[in-house]
């Protein structure tokens, strides 16, 4: 009996946290490997280097701890059978073990009455335990919560740290850039100014020449091709006087044979003896050819002399229109052929 109670007292007065690191033994002596965590019901322990065991070890069958190893009354092929997992159990898996705890500690076997006070005791035990195990779970998940924000956090923090590191240098990079061209380009430019100085004086001469030469070809073209122009213009604004002239007098010719013939019939329309006196004196007109136009002395009025006689005098002022018209065209050529031999002399010199 005083084993039984050695044990629940070394499990109530163990320090959990001092077990952390610390070796996990078992019956013979076996080697479960180091302890990694503790909670409510398991104990976490993991075997080897590279690919390790876990073992999640129930809590109420810890024997005891001397400072350096906890020890289980657990078998080695027990270990591996039973508690050989990867994944952690439920309490209620493990409370089967806490119960056998129970009554080992008490040394002697249940009644009906003390089963169910058993029972109580074991669905408070398992209450509080499931709430213990709910707060350490909590809290866990709040602890990887914060790890999971502060290294998210760092994280950030790195990148931007990394991106503004980069933007600088690639700004650094290209200040370098832009001044190394600047540089370079100044260079080149008084490279190119020294060379062109020098090869402007041996050039030049010669550059000279070519204008002159190019100078005078284009003179010499420019000037049959202004001859050409004016001769031209000329020719176009004499043709046009001419066709406006011939156009103006067959116009002028028109309007006054309708008019003399308007005049004529609105006469016979109004007195027939003037009828026959214009068919006399129109005969006496044939006969004598000097009669022309209207006379103050002749009784009577010939639309058709009056006609002849207003033809020629339109006749007379469009030709001296057009005349004058093309008396202004070649004085506006000439003053053009004048104009660009100006322009051209000014130009070579």
């Amino acid at each position: 009996m005083s084993n039984s109670n050695n044990v629940v007292d070394n499990d109530n007065e163990i320090n959990w946290s001092e077990v952390i690191k610390k070796e996990a033994r078992g019956s013979n002596d076996a080697d479960f490997g180091e302890v990694q965590e503790v909670v409510l019901h398991y104990v976490l322990t993991e075997k080897g280097i590279l690919n390790k065991d876990k073992f999640y070890l129930p809590r109420a069958l810890v024997e005891g701890f001397d400072g350096d190893k906890l020890r289980f009354n657990i078998s080695e092929e027990e270990a591996d059978e039973k508690f050989k997992r990867d994944e952690a159990p439920a309490a209620e898996e493990y409370d089967i073990f806490s119960r056998k705890k129970t009554l080992k500690t008490k040394n002697f076997e249940p009644k009906e009455a003390d089963k169910q006070q058993d029972k109580q005791v074991v669905d408070k035990e398992f209450e509080e335990r499931a709430r213990q195990q709910a707060e350490e779970k909590a809290k866990m998940e709040a602890e990887r919560k914060a790890q999971s924000i502060a290294q998210q956090i760092q994280d950030k923090a790195k990148m931007e740290a990394e991106r503004k590191a980069q933007s600088i240098a690639q700004q650094i990079q290209d200040k370098a850039k832009m001044e190394a061209e600047r540089k370079a380009q100044s260079i080149i430019q008084e490279a190119r100014d020294k060379a062109k100085v020098e090869v402007d004086e041996v050039v030049k001469m010669e550059a000279d020449q070519k204008a002159n030469e190019i100078i005078e070809e284009t003179e010499e073209k420019a000037k049959k091709e202004a001859e050409e122009n004016s001769q031209s213009i000329i020719q176009q604004a004499e043709d046009r006087a001419r066709q406006e002239a011939d156009r103006r007098s067959k116009e002028l010719i028109q309007q006054a044979e309708d008019r003399a013939r308007q005049e004529a019939e609105d006469k016979i329309t109004r007195t027939p003896q003037t009828t026959e006196k214009m068919i006399l004196y129109t005969q006496e007109e044939i006969r004598n050819p000097e009669v022309n136009g209207y006379d103050a002395n002749n009784p009577v009025f010939n639309p058709f002399i009056t006609g002849i006689t207003l033809w020629q005098n339109y006749s007379t002022i469009w030709m001296n229109i057009s005349k004058q018209i093309l008396g202004n065209t070649k004085r506006m050529a000439r003053d053009f052929e004048d104009t660009m031999g100006k322009t051209w002399s000014k130009s070579r010199w």
